[in-house]
C-alpha cells in the first residue's frame, strides 16, 4: 500500500474478533423483522420477515400476506420460502496498524450503514464470502461506515468479520467517499496492493460470483464484454466484423418483462423502417432468459442478431453495469466503432431514438437519458386528471422540460452553456409504485394534499420541495426558486 493510501485510511483499524458469549439473540424476532432488498411483487411493499419465492420465475416474489393469493398473482408458479440466516452474535474488537495488517493484500472498501435495507441484505452474502475466500485470495475487507451513530456503527460491525474504520474518524470517511466517487451504499470498491482502484463496483459481481472465480473483478474491455459470436434467428453465426461501421443498438429484454414483447413490436417497426432508409445499422438482442428455448422463443419474432444464449447472461450484467441499467426494456445505441470502443449515443432509448422529455414513473426511472437518482426531478402527480385537463398538463410538462433543456454553468468569470437537462421530469398518472416510494421519501402523508401536486426530488442533495397543485406558471416558479437555491427543501427519509 502507498503511504497516501494509508495516511487516507490513518494509522489504526478495528479488527473483528470472535463472537461474543455474553450476548443472547432472539432469532425469532430477528427473523420476523428481517428486511429483504426484494419487493413483494402483490403489494409492491417491501418483504418483512417470511419471503417466498416462484420456482418459476426467480424474479417473482411474495410476501406473507400475498401468499395466500398466490394461485391468482402467479397460477402457474409454486412457491418456496427462502431461509434467512441466523443473526449471528456480535463481534467482539481490538485496534490494529493499518500498514501491517494490508501489507500485501487486496483490499475491499466497504461502504455501508446498517439503517440501509439493501447493505443489510448484502452483508451476510459478503461475509460468507469473505469467510469462505479470504485467506485464499489474499484480500481483506475495511468497513466504511455512514451509520448515524457510535452505537448503531458498534452494533453493526459486531455483525462482520473484517476491518473497520474507526467510527470516529468521520473526516477520513468523507475523504474516502469523495475519492472513489461513492454515490450511495452498499458500494464495494476493490483496490490492488498498492490502493490503485481495480474496480468501485464490485457488490454485484460478488453476489454472482460465490466462489471468487473472477476476483479481483478487472474491468473487461468493450471488445471481451461484447465477445466475438452472434446469431439470427435462423441460427446462422455471425463476428465482429459483421457489426464493422454500423450504429449498433444494445437491446436489454428478457421474457420475465410483459413490456418487452410490446417493445420489440415497435424496435421492429422502427428497425426495418431505417434499414428501408438505408441507415448502416445493427442490433443485438442482450437477453437474461432463464433457458435456451424460452431464448429461442423469443429471438424468433426479431430479425436482427444475438449474443449466443450461453454468453447472453454475462453480456447482459456486464453492459447492464457499464450502462447503468435501472429498468427493462431499453436500448442503448452506440456509434460506429472507433476503434476498440463505441460513443454512447444515447443510454436510455426508446422508440424513435431521442430521449423522452417526460416519462410516467411506472413505464421508467430515467426521463431525458437520465435517471431519477442521477439529476434533480419533478414528479407531477396527476392520476385524479382526466381527459383534457391530463392532456393539456402533460404538454405544460413537456414546455418546463424543454425549458430546463439547456443550461448556463459559470466558473469564476467563465460561463458555459451544457446540453444536459437541469432538471428531469416524471408523470404519475397511476397511484401506487414507485409515485408512493417518491412520496414516502419525501415524507409526504395523505393528509398532506388534497388534489393534484408535484414533488420536486433531489436524491443526491438527500432533499425535497412538495409543491401543491399543478398550476405551469407556479411550477415554472417553484423551479426557477430551486435553480436559484432559494426553495425551502426538507431532507429526505429514507
Amino acid at each position: 500500500m502507498t503511504s497516501a493510501f494509508l495516511d487516507l485510511l490513518g494509522p489504526t483499524l478495528l479488527q473483528s474478533g470472535p463472537p461474543r458469549t455474553d450476548v443472547a439473540i432472539d432469532q425469532d424476532a430477528y427473523k420476523a423483522a428481517f428486511e429483504w432488498p426484494h419487493g413483494c411483487d402483490g403489494c409492491e411493499d417491501q418483504i418483512v420477515g417470511k419471503r417466498f419465492g416462484c420456482d418459476q420465475d426467480a424474479n417473482f416474489d411474495l410476501c406473507s400476506k400475498c401468499i395466500h393469493e398466490a394461485a391468482t398473482l402467479k397460477p402457474e408458479c409454486t412457491f418456496t420460502e427462502a431461509p434467512i440466516p441466523d443473526k449471528v452474535a456480535p463481534h467482539s474488537s481490538t485496534a490494529v496498524a493499518t500498514a501491517e495488517i494490508l501489507a500485501g493484500k487486496k483490499v475491499l472498501l466497504y461502504f455501508s450503514a446498517h439503517w440501509c435495507g439493501p447493505c443489510r441484505g448484502f452483508t451476510p452474502t459478503l461475509a460468507t464470502y469473505y469467510t469462505k475466500l479470504q485467506k485464499q485470495l489474499n484480500f481483506e475487507i475495511v468497513f466504511v461506515s455512514s451509520d448515524s451513530d457510535d452505537e448503531a456503527f458498534a452494533e453493526y460491525f459486531g455483525s462482520m468479520p473484517w476491518l473497520a474504520l474507526p467510527y470516529a474518524e468521520r473526516d477520513r470517511k468523507e475523504a474516502l467517499s469523495t475519492k472513489f466517487n461513492v454515490q450511495g451504499i452498499p458500494t464495494l470498491v476493490v483496490l490492488d496492493e498498492e490502493g490503485a482502484v481495480i474496480t468501485t463496483n464490485a457488490r454485484g459481481k460478488i453476489s454472482s460470483d460465490p466462489d471468487g472465480l473472477a476476483f479481483p473483478y478487472v474491468p473487461k474491455t468493450f471488445r471481451q464484454m461484447l465477445g466475438d459470436r452472434f446469431v439470427n434467428r435462423d441460427g446462422a453465426v455471425f463476428g465482429a466484423g459483421d457489426l464493422k461501421g454500423k450504429v449498433l443498438l444494445l437491446y436489454f429484454a428478457t421474457a420475465a418483462v410483459e413490456d418487452c414483447d410490446a417493445f420489440t413490436l415497435r424496435l421492429v417497426d422502427a428497425y426495418e423502417s431505417a434499414k428501408a432508409h438505408g441507415h448502416e445499422l445493427e442490433v443485438l438482442y442482450l437477453s437474461c432468459d432463464e433457458s435456451q428455448n424460452v431464448f429461442d422463443d423469443k429471438l424468433s419474432a426479431m430479425p436482427w442478431l444475438a449474443v449466443p444464449f450461453d454468453a447472453a447472461k454475462t453480456a447482459f450484467t456486464d453492459f447492464a453495469e457499464l450502462y447503468e441499467l435501472e429498468t427493462i426494456p431499453q436500448v442503448v445505441v452506440l456509434g460506429v466503432n472507433q476503434g476498440p470502443t463505441r460513443a454512447v449515443i444515447n443510454k436510455n432509448a426508446r422508440v424513435p431514438w431521442p430521449p423522452m422529455s417526460v416519462v410516467d414513473l411506472h413505464v421508467s426511472t430515467s426521463s431525458n437519458g437520465f435517471s431519477i437518482n442521477d439529476k434533480p426531478s419533478l414528479v407531477s402527480y396527476c392520476h385524479t386528471l382526466e381527459g383534457d385537463d391530463l392532456v393539456q398538463h402533460e404538454a405544460d410538462m413537456k414546455t418546463l422540460a424543454a425549458e430546463c433543456g439547456r443550461g448556463t454553468v459559470c466558473t469564476g468569470d467563465v460561463c458555459t452553456v451544457q446540453d444536459e437537462p437541469s432538471v428531469v421530469f416524471f408523470t404519475v398518472k397511476t397511484a401506487g409504485g414507485l409515485g408512493d416510494r417518491v412520496r414516502d421519501i419525501a415524507g409526504v402523508k395523505d393528509d398532506d394534499v388534497t388534489g393534484p401536486y408535484a414533488i420536486l426530488l433531489d436524491v443526491r442533495g438527500g432533499s425535497a420541495y412538495v409543491h401543491d397543485g399543478l398550476n405551469v406558471d407556479a411550477l415554472r416558479k417553484t423551479l426557477q426558486q430551486f435553480q436559484d437555491k432559494a426553495l425551502d427543501m426538507k431532507a429526505l427519509s429514507f
